[in-house]
């Protein structure tokens, strides 16, 4: 499953299957992957309980918007100790955090030992936007460094070799309509 980091909760559904005449609970528990708990979502564990002839169940896990680009997370959720000698099927799902947000990712921006600097930008927006990386010594007069790309999502991956010529060197991703 996926779900989009700005979208607030990812919601979980489970069916049963089989003999479906009795009460069943089974426990639901998340649990980390590179998604962490208490920063990409909220860490859950519960109940569910099937009243006779009842087949499906759903819950919500809230979704965290960490506000930094990391691309896709994912963590489990595990169903464990059904009632009765109900067998489980799939047990465990991933969930996926697509992120949307945009700009450098984290360790995105990476000194070289020769003094060039390796840039990587993430735009996961589909849309009428060209994207360009660029950069500034004063952070007034900006200077292309990528030709200009558009119609994301994309990642831009970029190697300033002039960056030893400069004191300092600010860079940006800028987008235009």
């Amino acid at each position: 499953m996926t779900v989009n980091e700005n979208r607030g909760a990812a919601t979980i559904a489970v069916q049963r299957l089989g003999d479906t005449s009795k009460r069943l609970t089974v426990d639901y528990v998340t649990g980390d992957g590179a998604a962490k708990a208490g920063i990409n979502y909220v860490a859950a564990a519960g109940p569910l309980s099937f009243a006779p002839l009842e087949s499906t169940k759903t819950f919500t896990i809230p979704i965290l918007h960490d506000g930094m680009v990391t691309g896709p997370l994912a963590f489990s959720v595990a169903l464990r100790n059904p009632t009765g000698r109900t067998a489980l099927g799939l047990n465990t799902t991933m969930v996926t955090i697509e992120d949307t947000d945009a700009g450098f990712l984290r360790d995105g921006v990476l000194l070289k030992a020769n003094g060039h600097v390796t840039l990587t930008a993430a735009w996961p927006f589909v849309g009428a936007y060209v994207l360009q990386l660029q950069a500034s010594t004063n952070r007034v007069h900006w200077a292309p460094l990528s030709p200009k790309v558009g119609w994301g999502p994309t990642t831009i991956v970029f190697t300033d070799t002039d960056a030893p010529t400069f004191a300092q060197r600010f860079y940006r991703l800028k987008a235009e309509p």
